[in-house]
């Protein structure tokens, strides 16, 4: 009889054993399962939140430069520029009001004649500007933008956190379709490069 019970006990000891085991495998295994999940689900809303983010930049973005172009096109389609007047008082002075109108999005804003040669300059007090008289010739953006005869941006770049994109906007006579000269705003945005990659990705 206590072969009996030992061996009983044996079984029950045994068996409680692989209960234990089998209970800590299947919480072990549902928990496992229970944070991949939740990394999972944390990960597709992370990843939903930064498409919306950069959807959100991309159209802000996209808004500001629709806007800079329209300014743009107004400068160089007006009496002043087609005239070929782009060192008078007229010409600064209309110049002056749309860098005001627009200075929360472009850092500066001048003009070159027909040889490159910045004839008026537009930025904040103490910043570095285009100084009156600078040869722009080597600038990519300025040769593509005569080449074409259209709109040329500059590739990006980062300054102290900025992110700046020049853009290079041709005038051209209506009447003999003759290249006149060059409007150049220096759009700013405050976003990292960081930030740009990621749109551009």
């Amino acid at each position: 009889m206590s072969i009996f019970s030992s061996r009983i006990r044996e079984i029950g000891i045994i068996s409680t054993v692989v209960i234990i085991v089998f209970s800590l495998a299947s919480l072990l295994y549902v928990q496992d399962i229970t944070i991949n999940d939740i990394k999972n689900n944390l990960l597709l809303q992370q990843t939903q939140r930064q498409v919306a983010s950069t959807r959100d930049i991309s159209l802000h973005i996209g808004s500001d430069l629709n806007l800079i172009l329209g300014m743009l096109d107004g400068l160089a389609n007006s009496i002043y520029m087609q005239q070929g007047n782009l060192y008078g008082n007229n010409a600064t002075k209309l110049m002056e009001e749309k860098y005001i109108q627009f200075d929360s999005v472009i850092k500066s804003l001048f003009v070159l004649d027909k040889d490159n040669i910045v004839t008026i300059s537009l930025s904040p007090a103490g910043s570095e500007g285009a100084m009156v008289g600078a040869d722009y010739s080597l600038r990519d953006w300025v040769v593509n933008s005569r080449q074409a005869l259209k709109p040329i941006f500059s590739s990006d770049f980062e300054r102290q956190g900025i992110f700046m994109i020049y853009m290079s906007y041709p005038i051209i006579s209506r009447h003999t379709g003759q290249y006149i000269g060059t409007i150049e705003p220096l759009y700013l945005q405050n976003l990292s490069l960081r930030t740009m990659e990621m749109l551009s990705t």
